[in-house]
């Protein structure tokens, strides 16, 4: 998808990752991540009361929803 088409060339893609398992976190110094393993319907359930707000996220989760994930 192409964010902001009237002055940027950014693009971002959106990929479904199958099969992880989950590693030890290896960060750059002051780097910091906190991660949260959730299922489909937790985290649409979450995206529809507002607490999910990143767009990258939500646009990820509607097309889940368009392909049948539940």
């Amino acid at each position: 998808m192409h964010p902001i088409v009237s002055y940027s060339t950014e693009r971002i893609e959106i990929f479904l990752a199958t099969g992880l398992t989950e590693e030890r976190a290896r960060l750059d110094a002051g780097e910091f991540l906190v991660t949260l393993a959730v299922d489909f319907a937790d985290a649409y359930a979450r995206m529809r009361a507002g607490e999910i707000t990143d767009v990258n996220t939500i646009i990820g989760l509607y097309q889940l929803r368009d392909r049948g994930w539940s």
